[in-house]
């Protein structure tokens, strides 16, 4: 019978009332709380209705599956019920045939045999308690007293909302529950969670279909004809895969008001919890939030099981302050990690590996430092490499395409690579030991440089390779090593060559000319091979210690040392031959002469033939102004042949310009004659005019080498002994012995005359001859051939 929905039976007193009356009743009631169901609640499961299996009798690893009791409520707002566990049954199934594809895990890949099946829960009723005999109504159908609500299920996906639910009624018209406002406000939301307490409920029609989902059980149908299908083992992915498709009941709620300090949300069936605290929404599970979670001026924080932060506050939060450098107000999104900075508390970023464990990828510490891929950073910012490279950090450009990249393992070899991405590694490589490289991963130096183009410092370059490498000043070689490149040809350029161009090790100094900026002229040269220099060869002078050589090669203010030998400035300028006063001398140092024309040995030498001796040796050496011996000796070695060794004057021509013969004949016959013409005189100052004449004397001759001695003496009592020089009888030959007496006439006594006897012993006696003056005044001189030499030769004869 079908009653007015909005309609509640009332009742007065004396009214008849017939069975319509109660059933309208109970249909009100009924009515009403589906309506409440539907309306604050959306359909569902409320508790139970689990599957649970159980070991078959039949073996095989086959199982009984049971549906627990529980309570749920469709669409429709009909209670469903379950009171005990259901068996489900496996005739529900036999329908489904085998599939190897789906239901063999060697070929579905799946870990067990048969595929999962949903189960669905539908809502049924039947009338139940008939009248007791003799008290039904001849007329009347539906005569019973109970209805039986009930239940029976379903399987398959059954993907359209067609095979789930019919449609609902509102307003008169028919539609999905989905489009209950949207039918009558296209505005309006679309009804995702079926819960629709203005329709008209089907009273009259219990058979409404609305199914909930309760999950999946795992079926194995039969191969042959001849056998049965079986329930199996459900799998872990089964019975994720069945609590996911699960439609649970919800609540639909604009606000929540506690009651009490709190609301608490968790799962049924974990107790509630035991740690207090002034939350106003507990949540004691893990939570999902889809869509924004919007905290207002509050903060995320992150506490232990116990509600404790253990003194290290972790915590989200939004601030605002004042910059005190540019007092600009600042907006920032604040991570807490502890009250300390010791690089214990940390915030940690990465994925859970495949034992689920955590596994940091990026960690700030609260000392300030900051590790990627590593939880020990030594400075401020720790990298650690990833892959077999052990990739660092990578650069991109404006588009986001990688540009530049770091690592520190290319090829397996160790050291920090910046890499041009796609284009070239060793841009700048970091050799462990401290070598940078430069287009090379060995570098085998402090900095190595593997490209043509080599190293600019401003106008200075360094480029080329094996064969031609130079130093250069505004200009270098191209790429290819073939050619120069002149980037500012209003400038000159100057290299420095240092290679084995054409197999031959060479250093060179080329330069450019004002005229010829881009024309290169060689200024120095040096033939690694044969050791050979050239300098200044195109044009120009060599200055040593100045800046202005008047010559090709100009040496000021130091000295020129070869071998042991110098050209010092010391004392105006020498020349050291051979040693100097710390290094020992080496052979016999000489100074050669070569004429013009003339191809010899020498033509004039000056030697050091012998220690402390200096020789010249030429025909003729010639002294143009003074020369001054400052030694205590001159030696004149050379003699001609009549052992001669003649000192020219005037000239040099001989018998006219002999001025002085030494002649060496050996033992005492050695002696010194003038040439021809000339006279044995000297010259003195005049003694009355010093300033302006000179007195001319001359020496007395003979032909023979004798000394002379003289002296004053007087007599005593008419006699006197006249002692002479203790040597006159070594020096002087008792042959040839003369005495010359002169008396001295001063006063008016008489002159005595005087007698000398011959000279014994190196002593003569005077004696006057008569009595006249026994003291008599006298001058006495002594003359005498000397013994230590030889008799002149009067005459010789010349040698032409």
């Amino acid at each position: 019978m079908s009653v007015d929905q909005d309609e509640r039976p009332s009742f007065y007193q004396g009214q008849y009332l017939g069975p319509e009356d109660l059933t309208s009743a109970v249909d009100y009631g009924r009515i009403q709380l589906a309506r409440h169901a539907l309306g604050a609640h959306t359909p569902g499961i409320a508790i139970g209705l689990q599957m649970i299996e159980k070991a078959s009798p039949a073996g095989n690893g086959a199982v009984d599956v049971f549906l627990e009791p529980g309570y749920a409520w469709d669409g429709f707002g009909r209670p469903i019920v379950v009171l005990s566990p259901y068996k489900i049954p496996a005739s529900l199934f036999q329908n489904i045939l085998y599939d190897a594809a789906i239901d063999d895990p060697t070929k579905s890949g799946d870990s067990a045999a048969g595929h999962a099946v949903k189960i669905w829960l539908q809502y049924n009723e039947s009338a139940n308690t008939p009248p007791a005999a003799g008290f039904a109504t001849c007329d009347a159908s539906g005569q019973t007293s109970r209805v039986q609500e009930t239940f029976s299920l379903q399987i398959g996906e059954l993907n359209n909302a067609t095979d789930q639910r019919d449609p609902i009624s509102i307003g008169g018209q028919t539609v999905d529950a989905t489009n209950a406002l949207t039918t009558f406000d296209p505005a309006a939301a679309t009804l995702y969670d079926l819960s629709v307490p203005q329709q008209a409920l089907p009273e009259d029609a219990p058979d409404s279909l609305w199914l909930i989902p309760v999950g999946y059980v795992r079926w194995l149908p039969p191969q042959t004809s001849i056998l049965t299908g079986a329930f199996q083992q459900r799998t872990a992915g089964d019975l994720a895969k069945g609590e996911a498709s699960r439609q649970y009941i919800g609540v639909v709620a604009a606000a929540i008001e506690a009651a009490g300090q709190n609301v608490q949300v968790k799962l049924r069936g974990q107790p509630f919890s035991s740690i207090a605290s002034n939350d106003l929404l507990w949540v004691e599970g893990a939570m999902r939030v889809e869509d924004n979670l919007s905290l207002f001026n509050g903060s995320l924080l992150f506490l232990n099981q116990a509600g404790q932060d253990d003194g290290v506050p972790l915590l989200l939060q939004r601030a605002r302050q004042i910059d005190p450098l540019t007092l600009q107000t600042l907006t920032s999104l604040q991570i807490e990690i502890g009250k300390a900075n010791l690089g214990n508390n940390s915030l940690s970023v990465g994925p859970l590996d495949a034992s689920a464990k955590f596994a940091p990828v990026f960690t700030v510490f609260d000392n300030g430092k900051a590790g990627v891929g590593t939880t020990k950073p030594r400075n401020t910012l720790g990298v650690r490499g990833s892959g077999a490279t052990e990739e660092l950090i990578s650069f991109e450009d404006a588009t986001g395409k990688t540009a530049w990249h770091l690592n520190q393992k290319t090829g397996g070899i160790s050291g920090l690579n910046i890499a041009e991405t796609g284009v070239a590694d060793f841009r700048l490589f970091f050799q462990p030991g401290g070598n940078i490289g430069v287009g090379t991963q060995s570098p085998t130096s402090r900095l190595h440089v593997d490209d043509i183009l080599g190293i600019r410092q401003k106008y200075l370059y360094l480029s080329g390779d094996q064969g031609w490498s130079s130093l250069t000043y505004n200009a270098h070689h191209d790429a290819a090593n073939q050619n120069w490149v002149f980037p500012d040809p209003a400038h000159t350029a100057v290299t420095v060559e240092m290679d084995d161009s054409t197999g031959t090790p060479r250093f060179e100094v080329w330069s450019t000319t004002l005229a010829a900026k881009s024309s290169w002229i060689q200024r120095l040269a040096v033939n690694g091979n044969s050791g050979d220099v050239y300098l200044a060869h195109h044009g120009g002078n060599v200055g040593i210690g100045t800046t202005t050589p008047t010559g090709k090669l100009s040496v000021v203010g130091g000295n020129i040392t070869w071998a042991n030998s110098q050209l010092n400035m010391d004392q105006g300028g020498s020349i050291e031959l051979g040693g100097d006063n710390s290094t020992p001398g080496s052979g016999t140092p000489y100074i050669d002469f070569h004429f013009n024309g003339l191809t010899q040995d020498f033509n004039a030498r000056i030697i050091n033939d012998v220690n402390g001796q200096l020789q010249i040796v030429a025909p003729t050496v010639k002294v143009s102004n003074v020369l001054a011996v400052s030694g205590s000796r001159t030696y004149l070695l050379g003699l001609d042949g009549a052992n001669i060794h003649w000192i020219m004057a005037g000239g040099t021509q001989e018998n006219v310009n002999n001025a002085l013969g030494l002649v060496f004949n050996g033992g005492g016959s050695n002696f010194f004659h003038t040439g021809p013409g000339w006279v044995k005189g000297f010259l003195i100052d005049h003694p009355l005019e010093p300033d302006k004449s000179y007195l001319a004397h001359a020496t007395l001759e003979g032909p023979e080498a004798a000394v002379f001695y003289r002296g004053e003496g007087h007599l005593s009592n008419g006699k006197a002994t006249i002692q002479l020089p203790t040597f006159f009888e070594a020096l002087a030959r008792e042959e040839g012995r003369t005495i010359l007496l002169t008396p001295l006439s001063d006063d008016d006594k008489p002159v005595s005359p005087l007698a000398a006897s011959s000279i014994r012993k190196g002593a003569f006696t005077v004696i006057g001859t008569d009595k006249k003056n026994l003291s008599q005044k006298f001058f006495w001189e002594v003359k005498a051939v000397r013994s230590d030499v030889a008799p002149l030769v009067l005459v010789s004869k010349k040698q032409h």
